[in-house]
Parts: structure tokens; sequence; C-alpha cells
């Protein structure tokens, strides 16, 4: 599915603006959609109905901005518009990849500190 379509289908589900009876008319603008119909950029659309879809919002952003490389979240694959340059993981895996990194990091502290306990207690 293109861009556009992917777009269009968001606005027809989640943009409280769109008219879904004309599928041409902005309630907010009281007249043409400015997207759709001019080809032009929505403020509403961008700040409330697409950060709903993180992938679809970095297309977007990519193809509006013309940058040529977009970043990958590391653990799903899914493209995201990163907020910093130390970041590798979309909103979606982030807090589920930290929680893993710490469990893992416990659980090795655990086992050094268990092993340092049974070689004092040996002597």
């Amino acid at each position: 599915m293109t861009l556009e379509k992917e777009i269009r289908k968001l606005a027809r589900l989640h943009c409280a603006n769109f008219n879904a009876a004309t599928e041409t008319e902005c309630l907010y603008y009281d007249g043409p959609c400015r997207y759709f119909n001019e080809k032009g950029r929505c403020a509403y659309l961008e700040t409330a109905v697409l950060p709903s879809d993180e992938a679809l919002q970095a297309r977007y952003w990519n193809a509006i901005r013309g940058d040529a490389q977009l970043v990958y979240c590391a653990y799903c694959g899914e493209p995201y518009e990163r907020k910093s340059n130390a970041q590798k993981y979309c909103r979606k895996c982030g807090p589920f990849v930290e929680r893993e990194m710490r469990r893992l990091r416990d659980r090795e502290y655990r086992q050094r500190k268990r092993r340092n306990q049974e070689e004092i207690s040996r002597f």
C-alpha cells in the first residue's frame, strides 16, 4: 500500500475532523481537506493522528523532509523517528528491551555475588 493510501486510511479511522460522508471535507477548516485535496500539510493530522502509528509517521516525515535514510528499531526492525542519536529502539520496544537487559544484568550480578560468597565461605 502506498504512503498516501495508508495515511488516508488512518485519517478515516482516527481523524476527528475528517468528514467520512464526503471523504473530502474537513470539519475543522469547514472546507476541503488540506491534505487530500490541496496536497498540503495538515497540522492536526501531523500532531494528533500520525503519532498513533509510529512506522507510518517515520515514513511520512522521511517523505516530507526528503531524508535519505530511515532509522530502524534494532529489536523489531520497524522504522521510527529518532529522538536522540543514542536511541536504538522504537517507543514500543524500548521499555521491553530495557527490562530484559536489566533482568540479565541483575542475574549476572547475583551469580557473581553468590560465587564470591562461596569463595569466602571456603576459607
